[in-house]
């Protein structure tokens, strides 16, 4: 971004124990430029079409702790907030998506929403009443595509209504989507022999 890396690293050699992990390289010289960051090994998250905004979620902290860094253009910090709920709603670094806005995430098998500056705003599964294996947008992200592992489906679900629209239904458990223009692609898990990972493509 802007021609800089912003890595996660489990380095905490400098400044705190556990702080500073977070680094801003230049990506010509291969020079750290800042240094940020609560919590060492976390996963990074860019907010989409932001400039530049990232969250990470912790993955060496019962519960799960998270944190918001605003960059300027030369790579160093501007804004760094932290996590006011400390476990009170899930979140889940493995399974965590920016809205394409950049206004906010979702994140975890509940589909919890929280917006940029780190204010929960709702579950998904407190509407629809499922667990979700991973989540998609719109272009305008005005449409949320959830799938459930387990029941081989993914919802559409109208956002922030939440109100399901329809459903698709997939032959594998699926495991990762992606939206691909007006095809939603679904990487799923085949139960015959669950070491392979299958591709399905779906017409929107």
């Amino acid at each position: 971004i802007n021609g800089k890396v912003f890595v996660s690293s489990s380095d905490r050699s400098y400044g705190a124990v556990y702080s500073n992990s977070v680094k801003v390289y230049d990506r010509s010289t291969k020079k750290v430029i800042s240094r940020t960051g609560d919590n060492n090994n976390t996963r990074l998250v860019y907010l989409e079409g932001s400039d530049t905004e990232l969250i990470d979620i912790t993955s060496n902290i019962i519960p799960a702790d998270l944190s918001y860094y605003r960059f300027n253009p030369d790579g160093g910090l501007v804004t760094h907030r932290n996590d006011q709920y400390h476990g009170d709603h899930p979140l889940d670094r493995t399974l965590v998506k920016s809205f394409p806005d950049g206004s906010g995430f979702i994140t975890g098998s509940s589909g919890t929403i929280n917006t940029k500056d780190l204010i929960y705003v709702r579950s998904l599964a407190s509407a629809v009443s499922n667990s979700f294996s991973d989540f998609e947008f719109s272009e305008e992200g005005t449409i949320i595509y959830a799938a459930i592992k387990q029941q081989r489906k993914i919802d559409v679900i109208n956002y922030p209504a939440l109100t399901v629209a329809k459903s698709y239904s997939t032959a594998f458990n699926i495991f990762r989507i992606f939206r691909d223009g007006n095809q939603l692609i679904s990487i799923g898990v085949s139960p015959t022999f669950p070491t392979y990972l299958m591709l399905e493509k779906i017409n929107l």
